[in-house]
């Protein structure tokens, strides 16, 4: 058995992690920098000697291609952040949301109006928005006097078609300055209070039909919606904000809008 000092052991373990640390960065690298990169390791042509020199940190031991590579990556990410920096500054401002009230004082069980609008920026190419509520106007808070406010109520909506075919029926092309309506009727509670309702989409449940005659059983899936209830019914100073965000599919022929967009902060009262 042949012996090796304690230290050439330490060195060539040492040698073997830093090898190993080395395969694992050019695996990350593309084609080229890799070979670039790797060729460093070899600047002398096969049959010469080259002299070995303590590196700056005096351990010439692949610590020096070893930093090489880390810089390399580090310059690879720079520049993948530069690119979609650029990216986002190309890419068209989305449109606004704008909600207005049709009045600033009520009384308890008047009628609350709601006017939800896009507006496009002018001078860009036209996007593609969605009209239909429900899946793509969503609450970011509601409160009185302060305080947010929570949901009186959690329900299921159903609709005859699927909320992902509804959306898609409802995309409007919205020209560079022009504005577009999102009807967002307010609902009316057994005590006349005004109620707002925040529909979602949940996916679909499924049904069973037995036929009465063959028994055969046929597994249907029912699109649905979660839909929470906030209610008016208290007098005090509310505040409302919305959100849009179109979840529907995508239309590669069209300009769809995806983006999440917070409207404005409106302030009513109630009586």
């Amino acid at each position: 058995m042949k012996y090796v000092p304690t230290k050439c052991l330490a060195r060539f373990q040492r040698l073997g992690r830093v090898r190993t640390h080395i395969t694992q960065i050019l695996v990350g690298l593309p084609a080229g920098m890799a070979v670039m990169l790797a060729s460093c390791s070899h600047p002398v042509a096969p049959g010469h000697v080259q002299e070995r020199r303590p590196g700056p940190a005096g351990s010439p031991d692949g610590r020096e291609l070893l930093s090489r590579l880390e810089q390399a990556q580090a310059a690879q990410r720079k520049a993948q952040s530069l690119k979609a920096q650029q990216a986002d500054l190309l890419r068209p401002p989305p449109p606004r949301f704008i909600i207005k009230t049709s009045a600033s004082v009520y009384r308890l069980g008047d009628t609350i109006g709601l006017t939800l609008t896009l507006v496009a920026p002018d001078g860009n190419p036209p996007w593609t928005v969605c009209t239909f509520a429900p899946g793509s106007v969503s609450v970011v808070f509601i409160k009185r006097n302060g305080v947010r406010l929570s949901e009186s109520s959690h329900s299921i909506a159903d609709f005859p078609d699927s909320p992902f075919s509804l959306q898609l029926m409802s995309l409007v092309d919205l020209l560079p300055g022009t504005a577009v309506r999102i009807p967002f009727p307010l609902g009316t509670s057994s005590s006349g209070a005004a109620l707002l309702y925040e529909t979602s989409d949940r996916g679909a449940y499924s049904v069973v039909f037995i036929d009465p005659i063959t028994k055969e059983q046929t597994v249907t899936e029912v699109p649905a919606f979660d839909t929470k209830v906030y209610d008016f019914g208290q007098p005090g100073t509310y505040s409302i904000k919305l959100r849009y965000h179109f979840s529907g599919g995508l239309l590669p022929s069209r300009n769809v809008c995806t983006d999440i967009i917070d409207s404005n902060e409106v302030t009513l009262t109630i009586q």
